[in-house]
C-alpha cells in the first residue's frame, strides 16, 4: 500500500512521492471503465465551467468554440502543473508564473 505521509509543501518534500503516486492512479482511470467513465465526466463539467467564465470574460466564440479553449485550458494545466511540481524553489515559482501567464495569453487572445 502507498504510505501517505505528511507533506511540508512549502519546500516541496514531496512532490516526487505525488508524481509517483498518480502516475499509477492515471493508468488505473485509464484500465477501468467505470473510473474512465468518471474522469470524463469530470472533465466535461469542468470544460462546461471554463466555457461559462470565458462567456462571462466576454470572449465571443460559440458553443464549440468555447468547450474547445476549456479543454485546451483543462489539458495545458494539468500538464504544465504536472512539470512544476517536479521543480523545487525560484523554478516552480518561475514555471507556475509562466503557466500563468500563458493562461492569461490563450484567454486574451480568444476575445
Amino acid at each position: 500500500a502507498y504510505e501517505i505521509r505528511n507533506c511540508d509543501w512549502s519546500s516541496d518534500v514531496c512532490s516526487s512521492d505525488l508524481q509517483r503516486g498518480i502516475l499509477p492512479l492515471i493508468a488505473a482511470i485509464s484500465a477501468v471503465p467505470e473510473l474512465r467513465e468518471l474522469d470524463d465526466e469530470h472533465d466535461r463539467v469542468v470544460v462546461e465551467r471554463l466555457s461559462g467564465i470565458f462567456k462571462r470574460l466576454g470572449i465571443k466564440a460559440g458553443k464549440a468554440d468555447l468547450a474547445r479553449l476549456g479543454m485546451m485550458f483543462l489539458e495545458m494545466t494539468h500538464a504544465l502543473l504536472m512539470v512544476a511540481m517536479e521543480q523545487r524553489g525560484v523554478q516552480r515559482s518561475r514555471s507556475l508564473g509562466n503557466i500563468r501567464t500563458m493562461a492569461e495569453t490563450l484567454l486574451k487572445s480568444s476575445s
